[in-house]
């Protein structure tokens, strides 16, 4: 490469428009004649490469806002290396490369990244350009990937292990946490390294299974010392660039099929508060940052982890949005929970935490997550914030699942929920397999696994996610009684389902239902059914409307709503 083009790219690098600063930064390979090392350190004195923990060889600073570079002959792949910096207060600090492309006890390799692994998927990713993920199902299993099971060792191991229990279960993506604990472009070593890591990927996608990744919001700390004082100065165009192509590398090296970003509010508001204003600068760098990744890679999915009170989130930047694909929601989960977690007796006065989270759903993008983030702090296990005695709080528990994946938004699950974990959540345990060994956790993972193959069968379910046409509330002011009641509509409007959530212990036999559309319905699933560990208090047959207003609406149905329970019913005919 001559001095011209080099030149060329380190102005793109400082102005903030280089997306593959991964060919730059980090340590490459020289076909048999060595290895470059190339480092950005703006506040250095000097910046030396260690290798081998042995030799130290200063490198040469090739731009005045603080790009190191050196060449290296003899040096082959696999050797180990560090940086040595010295800092502007007479300090010295030894440090790993955030741009290597392997690790070893801490310490950055020397890798041939191009020559790492031949991938397999090339139908997937064609498949994966045409598609339309806004009209398909999308039910997301979250994991830890170092403690989902503890005798795993290997991403091998992972995949022989992992991906016929998600086809099982039948979830459709997988996101991994704990990825990305090492350096931007790296996987975590415990089990194994780039190659083993783009085999399980490789593997998945053989599976029509996508891939999202987390990426951490360490990564963003040097971003927030510049964008979150009351009056910052400019962001460091350089940082546009290292971020843009941490990101582009996952999606051209790793083939991921998304990536989470969290902690986004930190950068939108001055010091993440919402009333201290808009930091324009942030707010800059977020839709750069989008706007170039989803320009580089238009069929990779972009995920704000969080819910930011900010308008537009999931537009695209052209139209004055932040450039994300989807939102997590997880007021929508707080809200929810609060309201599971309270006495069925009192539920009624949070009633309206369920009718205003839909304002949300059509407002955003949204993804409903039964997340991490809801066992962070608290780490109690889901079934044991249930009221009441076992029997009932697995009632509750079906009835939450129940709401989740008939209401509006695709949907996240972390793991251990799809069997009713019992066991609060620590990193340093693995999930409590134990428990298929019991009837009432096998029963309930029949009912999960009814769940996601009803959504993924059933168009009203996910065509029209974040469409108000796809959505009616029958009854959302039934405080006194707690019971909710919505239709869901397919796209094209001739798939009709109906949701009756009965939040009370009370059994109704002859509940009557005011509906929109007349017919008969038929009871595709009921959460009290025995076969999920229920006291089967079912509809049987096809239930017929009649030519009576009730609640606003011209037909009226009479049906069984069970204590504590969902009923989905189909509109059969007409």
């Amino acid at each position: 490469m001559d001095r011209d083009s080099i030149d060329h790219i380190i102005t793109k690098f400082h102005n903030g428009t280089l997306s593959d600063a991964y060919n730059l930064l980090g340590s490459h390979l020289v076909s048999n004649e060595g290895a470059t090392f190339c480092v950005y350190e703006k506040d250095a004195l000097q910046v030396s490469v260690i290798i081998n923990g042995e030799c130290v060889y200063p490198m040469n600073k090739i731009s005045d806002e603080g790009l190191w570079f050196l060449y290296l002959p003899n040096v082959k792949e696999y050797d180990i290396y560090e940086y040595l910096v010295s800092t502007k207060d007479n300090k010295e600090v030894i440090k790993s490369d955030s741009f290597a492309f392997s690790t070893s006890n801490h310490k950055s390799v020397v890798l041939d990244i191009d020559r790492c692994y031949l991938w397999n998927d090339e139908g997937y990713l064609n498949k994966r350009k045409i598609g339309n993920i806004t009209n398909e199902p999308m039910i997301i299993y979250e994991l830890d990937i170092t403690n989902w099971k503890k005798s795993i060792k290997s991403y091998q191991e992972l995949a022989n292990n992992l991906i016929p229990y998600l086809i099982e279960q039948g979830f459709t993506d997988l996101e991994l946490r704990l990825l990305l604990n090492q350096g931007m472009l790296l996987p975590n070593p415990l089990l194994g390294d780039g190659k083993d890591l783009m085999y399980f990927i490789d593997k998945c996608h053989e599976h029509n299974i996508r891939v999202f990744i987390d990426f951490p919001f360490t990564f963003f700390e040097n971003v927030f010392e510049d964008i979150t004082k009351e009056n910052p100065k400019s962001i460091n165009d350089e940082y546009l660039s290292i971020f843009i192509s941490a990101l582009s590398f996952w999606c051209k090296y790793y083939h991921v099929d998304g990536i989470r970003l969290n902690n986004l509010s930190n950068i939108i508001y001055y010091q993440g508060d919402i009333s201290h204003g808009i930091n324009l600068q942030g707010l800059k760098f977020l839709r750069t940052l989008t706007d170039q990744v989803a320009t580089l890679f238009p069929d990779v999915l972009l995920i704000a982890g969080e819910t930011i009170d900010f308008p537009n989130v999931t537009s695209k930047v052209c139209d004055h949005g932040l450039g994300f694909h989807y939102q997590w929601d997880n007021s929508w989960m707080k809200d929810i929970l609060e309201f599971f977690e309270e006495e069925p007796l009192f539920r009624k006065y949070l009633s309206h935490q369920i009718n205003l989270s839909l304002m949300r759903t059509f407002s955003q993008k949204t993804i409903i997550p039964l997340a991490h983030t809801m066992f962070s702090i608290r780490k109690t296990a889901l079934i044991k914030r249930m009221p009441g005695d076992m029997t009932e709080r697995f009632q509750n528990l079906r009835l939450l699942m129940g709401l989740i994946f008939t209401y509006p938004g695709k949907k996240l699950i972390y793991m251990g929920n799809e069997f009713a974990q019992m066991n609060d959540y620590y990193m340093s345990n693995e999930l409590d397999w134990y428990l298929y060994k019991y009837s009432s956790h096998v029963l309930f993972n029949n009912y999960v696994k009814t769940l996601i193959k009803l959504y993924r069968e059933e168009k009203a379910l996910y065509e029209s996610d974040h469409l108000k046409s796809g959505f009616i509330w029958i009854d959302q002011d039934h405080e006194e009684h707690s019971v909710f009641s919505y239709v869901r509509l397919s796209k094209n409007q001739k798939e009709v389902l109906v949701v009756v959530i009965n939040s009370t212990p009370l059994l109704y036999k002859e509940y009557k239902l005011g509906l929109p559309y007349q017919g008969g319905y038929e009871e595709i699933l009921n959460s009290d059914h025995r076969d999920f560990g229920g006291s089967h208090k079912v509809n049987e047959g096809i239930l017929t409307t009649t030519e009576k207003n009730h609640l606003g609406f011209k037909y009226t149905l009479k049906l069984t709503l069970p204590p504590l329970g969902i009923t989905i019913l189909k509109r059969v005919n007409n």
